[in-house]
């Protein structure tokens, strides 16, 4: 294996591949293949790929220790422009203008096996990177369940149908959607629905520049995230068997407005009283909306304004910690909660943004 590339490249590509941090926290080793006038450099186990123009070029592969590679970040390109990498009996060999490093090489096998062949490209489309950050804000931190047992609880679903993308993460206690409208270029010609890895979303989103739009390719088994020379392959999760659509067209015969702040403010001063497993309390009637919380030692209530939007007193009680982090991510006036009663599921929708739902499954209780 032998390459020259620029230091400046090299030096760049590293600080991208660090923003990963499987590849900081556990040393995951760095993988260089070397194919066809280019570098690839691979981290974080292989799912991120920086493709890098190269010269003198020998194909072939070697992975070394990310740690052993930080001095690189040091490097001054204008001082050593390029660097040249040589594989010599189990050494990788990085020369440059001022200096050399000799770094022990790794089994390749053991952490990069070959690279699957992605098969037949299904659909390829465009996303903003501000779409990226949205996701990463709106549905993943109180939706999608990154370490759940159940593979497709742990991504972001995709579903591309007429001009609209639609964007659903659940944990099984709580839905999110987002509703993406979509412009002329980023449409697909048929409908088609992918599960993403949330965690490789959160990737994606360090990775990749706001405001940017970003190439996703949907393969069989496969969906590739790109811009520039970054490149992200995640591998796509099983689809649900949830009609998530269904439990967000129900038609609520109790439905309720009440300002974002005085929710929030309610729920944050009930929260510290009552443990993790101890449900908030929500009863809608003529005096306000009143929140309470009992345990064995402790009892506290809380009553606001709010608006009926259809003439039917109801009560439900939902984990504190759900409430908490869906209104601490919305910056609306106005939040719209319905729902049929106290044991179904209730949604809340951001007054003025129909694009936007969450649903939240109530804590049974003995009401008096």
């Amino acid at each position: 294996m032998r390459c020259t590339v620029a230091t400046s490249d090299l030096v760049e590509t590293l600080n991208v591949l660090r923003r990963d941090k499987a590849a900081r926290l556990y040393s995951y080793p760095v993988s260089l293949d070397v194919a066809k006038g280019q570098a690839c450099l691979r981290g974080g186990g292989g799912v991120t790929a920086v493709i890098l123009p190269a010269v003198d070029v020998e194909e072939g592969r070697v992975v070394v220790e990310w740690q052993l590679l930080r001095g690189v970040l040091a490097l001054d390109s204008l001082k050593n422009p390029t660097c040249s990498l040589v594989l010599e009996d189990a050494v990788c060999i990085l020369s440059f203008e001022h200096g050399q490093l000799r770094l022990p090489v790794v089994p390749v096998k053991e952490w990069y096996p070959d690279l699957p062949d992605l098969g037949e490209c299904l659909a390829r489309t465009a996303i903003s990177g501000d779409l990226l950050t949205q996701v990463c804000r709106a549905l993943v931190p109180y939706a999608a369940a990154q370490n759940y047992p159940v593979p497709s609880y742990r991504g972001v679903l995709f579903s591309w149908e007429g001009g609209a993308l639609t964007l659903w993460a659940t944990d099984g206690f709580r839905l999110s959607r987002l509703l993406v409208p979509l412009q002329q270029g980023e449409r697909l010609d048929s409908p088609l629905v992918v599960n993403i890895p949330a965690s490789g979303l959160v990737l994606a989103n360090r990775y990749f520049p706001h405001g940017k739009s970003i190439s996703l390719a949907i393969y069989r088994e496969d969906s590739v995230l790109q811009w520039n020379n970054v490149v992200l392959t995640l591998p796509s999760l099983p689809k649900p068997s949830i009609d998530y659509q269904s439990l967000v067209a129900v038609d609520m015969p109790q439905r309720w407005s009440v300002k974002r702040r005085d929710l929030s403010q309610a729920v944050e001063i009930l929260a510290p009283l009552l443990p993790l497993d101890t449900p908030l309390r929500l009863v809608a009637d003529s005096a306000g909306l009143r929140l309470s919380g009992i345990t064995t030692t402790t009892f506290g209530s809380y009553t606001i304004p709010y608006t009926r939007l259809r003439d039917k007193s109801s009560k439900i009680a939902f984990n504190t910690k759900y409430l908490q982090t869906m209104l601490a991510s919305w910056d609306c006036e106005q939040v719209v909660i319905q729902t049929k009663n106290e044991t179904s599921p209730a949604q809340f929708l951001p007054d003025g943004d129909e694009n936007r739902c969450v649903v939240i499954m109530p804590v049974y209780i003995a009401w008096p």
